[in-house]
């Protein structure tokens, strides 16, 4: 009877365990990373149907099973002659029931050139870019059960994009889906996606730092919620910051009412006292998580790694947390051989830890938006960031290149705001003649998109920008008086080795 009745008891726990455990799952988003099963094929469109590719019952048996991150084109191991074409993907992903009621998000970290995407057969997106995010709010496009989407990659020459035509380029710009694919489920009441939300400084999270200090420091957090249910909603945001996954501060605001198909920022304000504070030598890094509750049930949450720290530069030295600083660094192309640009999370962290082990502590992202997985990296071993929109020897005087560069900077200060290992933004395109304007526009992008001090916009002429990233070749080859107002900074040497 005994043994009866502990197994009676202990059948109960386990059940009532199991009910906890799937309620607390219910509360969460979920984030399902999408890289495997998906079908490839590089296509001459001039001998089949398009519109049927993109269908959703086209028959795709046919096509090369990969996963993702992929590279549209196996390359020698010497590219003297890049593919360039049309590609497509295919994959299927299933939406239960439940969850075709909620808001799906789909993101592509990278889609390289010019993008097309169909979801069961109805296009969502037109994308140009192969370097930044494509995100999109799929919520009013799936439906219960299965689900088509088709992807048509251009990598040819774009006149909207740039850069110079690769027959005259010296790098590459592999095609392909070569960078992770999630699918993210969330509640109608969820923390905004920073691209989606399209909000100058805003949507999403965002940390800053009004002070920053050994002894004591603020760390600032502005967090978008967004309702898009058909009601008025009730919020609370609860914020607390973790140390070696051990609470050290806590925040929770009052309730804040969020009107139907709106959004609401939250503002705290958290001092930390003896914080470690980030740098090249120590890179410290705390998470912060996020919580949304309505009707105190958690209904999003997320985590966010951030490190305190100031970039300040005295008479053209740089000072990190007070203390000067002295870099030095590597200019980075992420491609690698045969896979192009299709390289692994953990290969991208490998040429960080190489880097880093070389003794440097610096590097310029040349000169294009690189991975999160690098950028991860960047963070955790302590490599100082140039981070830089697209460009090479190429303008283009049109609105819809002006406007493909502006979208770029915004999108790629929303991207990686929050990351410590970041001194300045490179919204200059390398080694092209700008016109003024064009760069003051960029410039105040910059500090528009991360209002505050010790901000920095950086390019290779020295105009507008509040660092001049001058090559070392061309200090060397053409010396010039440069300009007072500008912050001289020798860039970093360009070396030529396989990491």
């Amino acid at each position: 009877m005994n043994y009866l009745k502990n197994k009676t008891v202990y059948t109960f726990f386990i059940l009532l365990l199991s009910l906890a455990v799937q309620s607390c799952a219910q509360d969460q988003p979920t984030t399902i990373n999408i890289n495997k099963d998906w079908k490839f094929k590089i296509v001459d469109e001039s001998k089949v149907d398009v519109k049927e590719l993109f269908t959703a019952n086209f028959d795709d048996k046919d096509w090369q099973n990969v996963q993702l991150p992929h590279t549209a084109n196996i390359e020698p191991l010497v590219v003297n002659n890049q593919w360039q074409g049309i590609c497509w993907y295919r994959k299927t992903i299933t939406i239960s029931k439940e969850d075709a009621n909620k808001k799906v998000f789909f993101e592509l970290e990278a889609a390289m050139n010019f993008s097309k995407i169909w979801v069961n057969g109805k296009l969502v997106s037109e994308h140009h870019g192969g370097y930044l995010p494509v995100a999109l709010d799929l919520s009013n496009y799936i439906k219960a059960g299965e689900n088509s989407i088709a992807i048509r990659l251009d990598n040819t020459d774009n006149e909207i994009t740039g850069p110079k035509p690769l027959k005259r380029l010296d790098f590459n710009m592999y095609g392909g889906l070569y960078r992770n694919a999630k699918l993210t489920v969330k509640e109608k009441v969820h923390i905004s996606n920073a691209v989606l939300a399209n909000k100058v400084a805003g949507g999403g999270i965002f940390i800053t730092y009004p002070k920053v200090s050994k002894s004591s420091s603020l760390v600032k957090i502005k967090t978008n919620v967004a309702n898009d249910s058909k009601e008025e909603q009730y919020i609370t945001v609860v914020q607390s910051i973790l140390k070696n996954g051990e609470v050290i501060k806590e925040y929770s605001s009052q309730k804040i009412k969020v009107a139907a198909n709106t959004s609401a920022d939250n503002v705290a304000q958290l001092n930390l006292v003896n914080p470690d504070l980030w740098s090249p030598d120590s890179p410290n890094l705390y998470v912060l998580e996020t919580k949304i509750q309505v009707n105190d049930k958690t209904v999003d949450s997320q985590k966010t790694k951030f490190g305190i720290r100031v970039f300040e530069f005295k008479e053209n030295q740089l000072y990190v947390n007070g203390e000067k600083t002295f870099l030095r660094g590597v200019n980075r192309h992420q491609e690698y051989p045969f896979i192009g640009y299709a390289l692994s999370d953990n290969a991208q962290y490998r040429d960080a830890k190489k880097i880093k082990e070389a003794g440097f502590n610096y590097i310029r992202l040349s000169h294009y938006p690189q991975s999160p997985a690098f950028l991860d990296a960047c963070d955790e071993l302590g490599l100082v960031v140039i981070d830089a929109i697209m460009g090479w020897q190429y303008y283009n005087d049109t609105d819809a290149f002006r406007e493909y560069c502006y979208r770029s900077a915004s999108e790629l200060i929303r991207r990686d705001r929050n990351r410590p290992s970041v001194l300045a933004w490179e919204v200059s395109l390398n080694e092209t003649k700008m016109p003024i304007p064009f760069m003051e526009k960029l410039n105040e992008i910059v500090h528009a998109e991360y209002p505050g001090d010790n901000v920095y916009s950086c390019g290779w002429m020295d105009d507008v920008y509040d660092i001049y990233l001058q090559a070392r070749q061309h200090r060397i080859l053409h010396p010039y008086e440069v300009k007072k107002q500008t912050i001289l900074c020798v860039r970093i040497w360009r070396l030529g080795v396989l990491l």
